[in-house]
């Protein structure tokens, strides 16, 4: 049975490098037509002769200068203005559409697009790249379950010379799609980066005794480990150095015995499976029992060798595998019973995993199925020809890949959806930063085209051609480096029922600038057009302004202070957020010159989540949920808005889908010429490409 395993495995392996060899000469065929047919459609650099079409040249120019430094509404004009000159300028109206689709007017920009395609522009990245948008916006965050699974990759612990790891367990995964996975046997914490055993994370001659299950404190950088052996949960740097040996001061009645699936809540508590004593533990973030609940046997509240726990952020549950009472038990956080699942497709559930769109996967002792909330049903997952023996645990990373562990054959098993394996990236090169030349430094949205953003990319899945010069080394540090630098902007909305809720906001926002200080950018009130900044240094004023009631009117420019609040990132190298507090309260003047529409996709386009702190109940908390989720922030209301740490922690592990790609041109500095630049990615298997340009500017 195991040698036919291999062999289908092998031949899977080699049909799926056949397939991807295909595209990708596929796509290089493309590429090179596309660039014949751009050139051969309107080239910047073609000497032309009229004085329309001399003043339309010199008027995309400025656009494309305007664009690349990220001056949106600038750019507009510009090109409106080169085609009132050319209406024929394809790459006038293209990015037309671009700087419309940036600033927010999704409308417009599709205008213009389709203009475009009017007039016979046949570029197929342009087409492709229509077909997504439009895509996209009819199924945004369309819920669905991947029900098909197909084997990409596998790694056998035993057979690895480097980061050796022996009975892969319990995992979990960063904002940068990097899994940290227990060894339980080889004493160790991994690190697995790209479907690959990047690196060992316990230093050489240290063991973490029999580690069972990895999680990440969400409130900190650090990551426990539960210890089987020492009874023990070790809390650790990202690095792997142990701060800290939780459970050797519990006295004698709370001490663990056998700890194993552990989880962590937003405020740092931790929860622990006790499963030697059949109960479940919490742990403070200080390291200190606060208490437990549960023991042996198969009533209700009872657990026999339980495995894995899930903490639930949302409903604030505690979800637990009750292994051999064969069923999946919840609780709230204080450790009352609310219901259970059972199934005759649950049969000793292990390890447990919460995705990112709602779904609860369950491993059994042969298979894993998925649980849908909302229905109440029970989906088996397909994996192919793959067949599983005694996994354990899994989770799904930022891609919708399937991971799963099998300590018994020491296996690591990588699954791609089958939906999703011929299935093409949407690369978007959004921009390019050409201040520091020849350092070009290009921003790069990569998703797939259900609009998921593709994580944990790295050089070698960027390809770069600058006028059919192939780029022979890129890097991608700024993609994570940006991360390091991130800055709220906040925006209360002053509007005349507000002020019933003056005290509230002003305790919510004292917790915030405590919490993080430096994180603070400016601040803004609906009722003028002002930006106030740095906040730290001006937190006294915005209170006694939220204190007074001269502060709120009965209209207020909410639309245009909330456009100034994104602009304000613009051109600036870090990582910006928005924390907005509103009752929903709106009038007519409230959007008299951007629409509802217009303010979430000129923050979602530009990759600037919004968390809401929403009071009362008024005409607008639908359009306020909607730019929450659309814009990735988090919508707060009820007790969550007592917690506004969480908003902090959220925003700081938020990943934006822009990567940033830097390289050097190989060209010299020739002033008012226009270079084409094309980035190909491959992942997985998946290509996508695009295409942009910029000018070198007269100094």
């Amino acid at each position: 049975m195991i040698f036919q395993y291999k062999q289908k495995v092998i031949l899977y392996k080699n049909l799926k490098k056949l397939v991807s060899l295909s595209i990708f000469l596929l796509f290089i065929f493309s590429f090179l037509f596309n660039i014949q047919m751009l050139n051969a459609q309107f080239d910047p650099n073609q000497k032309v002769n009229t004085a329309s079409e001399i003043n339309s040249k010199e008027l995309f120019k400025k656009g494309i200068i305007a664009y690349n430094d990220a001056l949106y509404q600038k750019a507009i004009l510009f090109f409106k203005q080169s085609l009132s000159y050319n209406s024929k300028n394809y790459l006038s109206r293209y990015m037309l559409g671009w700087s419309y689709f940036k600033s927010g007017f999704l409308q417009n920009a599709l205008f213009e697009w389709e203009t475009l395609k009017s007039f016979g522009f046949t570029d197929n990245l342009f087409l492709n790249m229509l077909e997504s948008i439009y895509f996209q916006e009819g199924n945004f965050q369309k819920k669905s379950i991947s029900k098909n699974f197909a084997i990409y990759q596998q790694l056998n612990g035993a057979k690895l010379s480097k980061s050796f790891f022996s009975w892969p367990l319990g995992m979990d995964i960063d904002n940068k799609n990097q899994i940290y996975l227990a060894g339980h046997r080889s004493n160790n914490l991994l690190l697995i980066k790209n479907s690959k055993a990047e690196k060992s994370l316990t230093p050489f001659g240290v063991s973490l005794g029999y580690p069972f299950d990895v999680a990440f404190d969400k409130k900190d950088d650090f990551v426990y480990v539960s210890d089987y052996k020492n009874n023990i949960i070790y809390k650790l740097t990202l690095n792997g150095k142990i701060v800290k040996k939780i459970g050797l001061d519990f006295s004698n009645e709370n001490k663990l015995n056998g700890p194993a699936g552990i989880d962590t809540d937003l405020l740092g508590n931790i929860y622990v499976v006790d499963q030697g004593n059949n109960r479940i533990v919490k742990i403070d973030s200080e390291g200190k029992f606060v208490f437990s609940f549960g023991k042996m046997g198969k009533e209700i509240g009872e657990f026999f060798k339980p495995v894995d726990i899930m903490y639930l952020k949302d409903k604030k549950w505690l979800i637990i595998s009750n292994s051999f009472n064969n069923r999946i038990d919840i609780f709230d956080q204080w450790g009352n019973y609310i219901n259970s699942i059972e199934s005759a497709d649950i049969l000793e559930p292990r390890g447990l995993f919460f995705s990112e769109l709602g779904f609860l996967y369950i491993v059994n002792k042969a298979s894993i199925v998925v649980y849908d909330f909302n229905n109440e049903s029970i989906t088996p997952l397909s994996l192919g020809t793959t067949e599983l023996f005694e996994p354990y645990f899994c989770i799904i990373d930022k891609n919708s890949n399937l991971i799963v562990t099998e300590p018994y054959r020491q296996f690591i098993d990588f699954f791609i959806p089958q939906d999703e394996l011929y299935m093409n990236l949407d690369v978007k090169l959004e921009r390019l930063d050409i201040r520091n030349y020849p350092l070009i430094i290009a921003y790069i949205s990569v998703k797939d085209q259900t609009g998921r953003t593709v994580f944990g990319l790295s050089d070698e899945n960027f390809t770069f051609n600058e006028n059919e010069t192939t780029i022979k080394r890129v890097n991608s540090d700024y993609s994570y480096i940006r991360n390091d630098y991130p800055a709220l902007n906040i925006i209360v909305d002053t509007n005349l029922t507000m002020y019933n809720y003056r005290d509230k906001i002003n305790e919510i926002i004292e917790k915030l600038v405590t919490a993080e200080p430096s994180i603070a950018e400016s601040y803004y009130i609906t009722s003028e057009l002002a930006q106030i900044k740095p906040l730290s240094n001006e937190i006294l004023k915005l209170k006694d302004a939220i204190s007074n009631p001269k502060t709120y009117k009965a209209t207020t420019i909410f639309d245009q202070v909330f456009y100034s609040a994104v602009s304000s990132f613009q051109q600036k190298f870090i990582k910006g957020g928005i924390i907005l507090f509103s009752d929903g309260e709106f009038s007519s003047s409230s959007f008299a010159i951007h629409s509802q529409n217009d303010l979430i996709n000129y923050a979602k386009n530009n990759y600037i989540p919004v968390y809401v702190f929403y009071f009362g109940n008024g005409n607008g908390k639908a359009f306020l949920k909607e730019m929450a989720d659309k814009t990735s922030g988090y919508f707060f209301e009820m007790e969550d808005i007592f917690y506004p740490e969480l908003a902090i922690k959220l925003f700081k592990s938020y990943q934006p889908p822009l990567y940033i790609v830097y390289y050097k041109s190989p060209y010299p500095y020739i002033p008012d010429f226009f270079r084409q630049v094309f980035v190909t990615v491959q992942y997985n298997g998946r290509v996508g490409k695009n295409w942009f340009g910029y000018y070198m500017q007269e100094y």
